[in-house]
């Protein structure tokens, strides 16, 4: 795996709204003239910390990176914390593109989205009628709750997030302090993931970072409302998703539909968990999308390669 040089990442500022959000920039190490670029956020409550290998390898490879975090989360501004709230991070991620389109290091006719996760539903709804998006990498994305596919927190622990789900909103409907539950737990604790592997991939993502293991308890009924998979045929650029076969938190229907249903869309299918995605088969999907980027922002570098 790429080691991170966190002195490469240049941190820099951007207005969402009357928020103020934190980034990270990182520029190719040889950039004699504007680069493409790519705009990336983590999934379910993670920070732009998180992101550092994903971001390393795409500057390594000759792209500019913007990492940034939501609002509510990590360096970002905004109250109450840890709130995630799926039409303000959108609100987020349209507000990064415009503010990455006026760096001078950036070519701004060649931006490019990333997202994993949640983010990988994100970028969906971004791109759609945005001719400001150039290409599209969804990673494991989470496009829509499927009824069909078997619940893997079980239902006892599902039945008493939305029980505590109830109770924020209540405690938000008087001004008081919102109820906070963990991201990840051990099986069968109160979590929004509660599996071996998760605890292992995001241990390994946020070292040394801003993340936190808590999320409001609310978000649980954004979440059954927002379903991104809608919006992908109206995203005209090229649109890679990569699809973990084995995926019990982004049902691997959905997002094989979506990928379909995409004017320019391409499919990548892994025999993989959903976490593995950011573990063992982290630089294999990766070098996939850097092949992707190469053919659809760098034409003569994916024509040599």
């Amino acid at each position: 795996m790429v080691t991170p040089d966190p002195a490469r990442a240049r941190r820099l500022t951007f207005h969402s709204g009357s928020l103020t959000c934190a980034a990270d920039l990182y520029l190719p190490p040889e950039a004699g003239s504007p680069s493409p670029c790519v705009v990336m956020a983590h999934g379910f409550s993670g920070t732009k910390d998180g992101l550092r290998h994903q971001a390393s390898r795409f500057a390594s490879a000759g792209f500019a990176v913007l990492a940034f975090d939501y609002r509510y989360f990590g360096e970002s501004e905004g109250m109450p914390r840890q709130l995630i709230a799926t039409r303000q991070q959108v609100q987020d991620y349209h507000a990064a593109v415009r503010f990455v389109a006026s760096i001078p290091e950036v070519d701004a006719q060649l931006i490019a989205l990333w997202g994993t996760s949640l983010s990988g539903g994100h970028v969906l709804t971004v791109a759609a009628g945005n001719p400001a998006v150039a290409a599209v990498i969804s990673q494991v994305p989470w496009v829509g709750i499927d009824f069909r596919a078997k619940d893997p927190r079980g239902t006892g622990v599902t039945l008493r997030l939305f029980g505590a789900a109830i109770l924020d909103l209540l405690a938000s409907a008087i001004g008081a302090p919102p109820l906070l539950l963990p991201v990840i737990g051990l099986p069968g604790e109160l979590a929004a993931f509660n599996d071996p592997e998760a605890t292992r991939a995001v241990e390994a993502m946020s070292t040394g970072g801003a993340w936190v293991n808590a999320f409001t308890a609310r978000t649980l009924f954004d979440l059954m409302r927002y379903r991104p998979a809608r919006y992908t045929s109206d995203v005209a650029a090229p649109l890679l998703v990569c699809v973990a076969d084995q995926d019990a938190y982004a049902p691997p229907r959905l997002t094989i539909e979506t990928a379909r249903s995409a004017p320019r869309g391409e499919l990548r299918r892994y025999p993989i968990r959903h976490f593995d995605a950011y573990l063992e088969a982290a630089d294999s999907i990766l070098d996939d999308q850097i092949a992707f980027l190469n053919a659809h922002l760098r034409p003569s570098v994916g024509a040599a390669t």
